[in-house]
């Protein structure tokens, strides 16, 4: 079920706007996989419990990989990373996958991704190799974000924008829309609101009192940082494209509330930790 939009079909379409339930279904991870290792406490350092924590994230991983999302599948192994970092997961666990994930990546290439997928992953390295093709839309964004100099062009956008030469730039392509538009100061503004949001979040895990409040901030902080690094990463050239949005950037309804979600969430965490400033008579 749902609609099929770009030949993947990950929304489900309600007339007046359309909703993606990957970006939910990342919240409700992070909830589920935090209170369970928060329930099981010292117990975590069973392999039982870890061998669980990963159905948690794998199941709704694999669903999301299929539609197919790449990238939004990849966010979910950062949330298991993130969340199970508060665990007392003995050492030996971490060396296995550390040892273990070269060979998974390369199983992954081998027999799960798909052409177009592996051919993204290699025309970033070299667009010009398929400059009408896959890698148009890098040069694009190449040039969009070198040609905003220090002050942009405006509301308007640079000349990739304005031609539409740069191809979904309200989305994955965001970044280098908004460099031609704002330039290299708007960027460092951009850049410097990202760090002061995520220290914020990382001061909640710090003051929660609990495991659980501590285990959710950190996941969400895991999820902005991954998708923040990843989406301006393959504007400008240094990563693949992967169809991740820049979060409170990108259009789109259900990313917007899926992290508009998070950030109340962490911000009731917060408020439990203060004392009121007064007493009610």
């Amino acid at each position: 079920i749902g609609a099929v939009i770009g030949g993947s079909r990950r929304w489900f379409d309600l007339g007046f706007t359309t909703v993606q339930p990957s970006e939910f279904a990342k919240i409700g991870t992070i909830l589920a996989l935090s209170a369970f290792v928060a329930s099981r406490g010292p117990a975590m350092r069973e392999f039982g419990n870890i061998a669980v924590s990963v159905l948690i994230v794998l199941i709704p991983m694999a669903l999301i990989f299929r539609q197919p999302d790449l990238g939004s599948s990849l966010v979910f192994g950062v949330i298991w990373l993130a969340v199970m970092s508060v665990a007392q997961i003995p050492r030996k666990y971490w060396w296995a996958l550390a040892a273990a994930a070269p060979i998974g990546i390369v199983a992954a290439w081998e027999f799960l991704l798909a052409e177009y997928q592996r051919r993204r992953w290699t025309v970033f390295l070299n667009p010009e190799s398929d400059a009408q093709g896959d890698g148009f839309n890098l040069i694009q964004a190449r040039i969009s974000i070198g040609s905003g100099g220090w002050h942009g062009f405006g509301i308007l956008g640079g000349t990739q924008s304005q031609l539409g030469l740069l191809k979904v730039r309200e989305s994955d392509f965001i970044f280098a829309h908004a460099s031609g538009m704002f330039g290299f100061m708007g960027m460092v503004a951009l850049f410097l609101a990202f760090a002061i949001l995520l220290w914020r979040c990382l001061q909640v895990s710090e003051v929660a009192r609990d495991s659980l409040g501590q285990a959710i901030a950190l996941g969400v902080t895991g999820v902005l940082f991954f998708q923040a690094v990843v989406n301006i990463g393959m504007n400008v050239g240094l990563m693949p494209v992967t169809g991740i949005t820049l979060p409170f950037v990108s259009q789109g309804v259900s990313s917007l509330w899926a992290f508009l979600v998070a950030e109340g969430i962490l911000q009731s965490i917060l408020i439990r930790q203060r004392k009121l400033a007064f007493q009610p008579g």
